[in-house]
C-alpha cells in the first residue's frame, strides 16, 4: 500500500467535523482521511449521539449517514435544523452520506435539511473537496498566508 498523495487533499485546517455513522469501519476510514486535511473529526455512531455532540462542540460541518437504527439521518437533520431555528443559531452545513443512490433519496435528503448528498462509498478526497466547496472561501489558518482565503489546492 502506498502513502496517500496529500497534495490531492484541500486543507481544512481549523475546521471541526462531526461524523455520524453506525458503521465503525466507515467512521475510522473517513476520520483518518479527513484528519490528513488538518480537520479535527469527532465521530459518533448514532443520530442521538450526533445531536449531543453538536450541542457540545458546534462543529463547522456535519457528515451523517442516512440509514441508521433508532434515529436515522433524516430524523437527525430535522431535529438539528429545529434546534438551530429555535435557538437562533446559524445553519450548520451538513452532508448526507448514503448507500442509497437513487435520485429520490438525494432529493429526500436535501428536502430534510442536508446541504449536499454523497453516495457511499465516499471517496475521501472528493468528500474533502466537497466540504471545502460547501464552506467557500475562508481565512488561512497560517499567519504566514498573508490573509489569503480558502484552503483550496491548485
Amino acid at each position: 500500500m502506498t502513502a496517500p498523495n496529500l497534495r490531492k487533499y484541500p486543507r481544512l485546517d481549523g475546521l471541526s467535523l462531526l461524523l455520524i455513522d453506525d458503521d465503525s469501519a466507515i467512521r475510522e476510514l473517513l476520520q483518518a482521511a479527513l484528519e490528513l486535511t488538518g480537520a479535527r473529526v469527532t465521530q459518533v455512531s448514532s443520530g442521538a449521539e450526533g445531536l449531543a455532540s453538536w450541542k457540545a462542540e458546534q462543529p463547522s460541518v456535519v457528515l451523517s449517514d442516512i440509514a441508521m437504527p433508532e434515529m436515522d439521518g433524516y430524523e437527525f437533520i430535522r431535529a438539528l435544523r429545529k434546534i438551530e431555528q429555535d435557538q437562533g443559531k446559524a445553519r450548520t452545513p451538513a452532508v448526507a452520506l448514503s448507500a442509497f443512490t437513487q435520485r429520490l433519496h438525494r432529493a429526500a435528503a436535501i428536502d430534510a435539511g442536508f446541504d449536499r448528498y454523497v453516495a457511499k462509498p465516499a471517496d475521501p478526497v472528493e468528500l474533502a473537496r466537497l466540504i471545502d466547496d460547501l464552506l467557500g472561501p475562508r481565512p488561512q489558518a497560517s499567519a504566514s498566508a498573508g490573509g489569503q482565503t480558502s484552503g483550496r489546492t491548485t
